[in-house]
C-alpha cells in the first residue's frame, strides 16, 4: 500500500488586504531580511512577495509612499538649483527626508553606501 496523506480542514485561498501586503512588501526591504525569509515567516511562496514587490513599485498594489523604501524623487535642473540658492553655483545637493523629520543634504558625489549607512544610522536615533 502507497502512502496516505490525511487533510484534517480543506485548503483555502487566504486574501491579503493591500496593507498587509504592503507590510509584507516592506518588511522583505529592511537591512538584513530576505525575501525568501520573509515570505516563509506568513507563510507565503517567494515568488509572491517578488510580485507584490514590483506591483508597489509600479504603483499597482497601493500609493508607493506608504511602503519603506521606496521614495519619491524630485530632479531639479541646474537653473533651478541657482535659483534656490543664487550664493554660488549649483553644487548637486542631495536631500533626503527622513521618517523622523529630520533632513539629511550630502553632496551629489556621495558613495550611495555611505550615503545608505548615515541615513540607517539616523533613522535608528
Amino acid at each position: 500500500m502507497g502512502m496516505v496523506e490525511v487533510f484534517r480542514e480543506p485548503e483555502r485561498r487566504r486574501r491579503w488586504s493591500v496593507e498587509e501586503k504592503l507590510s509584507i512588501v516592506a518588511e522583505a526591504a529592511l537591512p538584513g531580511a530576505t525575501v525568501s525569509g520573509t515570505a516563509r515567516c506568513h507563510g507565503l511562496h517567494p515568488n509572491q512577495v517578488f510580485r507584490w514587490r514590483r506591483l508597489a513599485r509600479e504603483g499597482k498594489l497601493g500609493p508607493v509612499a506608504e511602503v519603506p523604501g521606496f521614495v519619491p524623487v524630485a530632479v531639479f535642473d541646474e537653473g533651478a538649483m541657482r535659483e534656490v540658492s543664487p550664493s554660488g553655483p549649483a553644487t548637486g545637493l542631495v536631500e533626503v527626508l527622513l521618517g523622523n523629520g529630520r533632513v539629511v543634504r550630502a553632496e551629489a558625489g556621495i558613495e550611495p553606501g555611505r550615503l545608505s549607512r548615515l541615513v540607517a544610522a539616523l533613522e535608528r536615533s
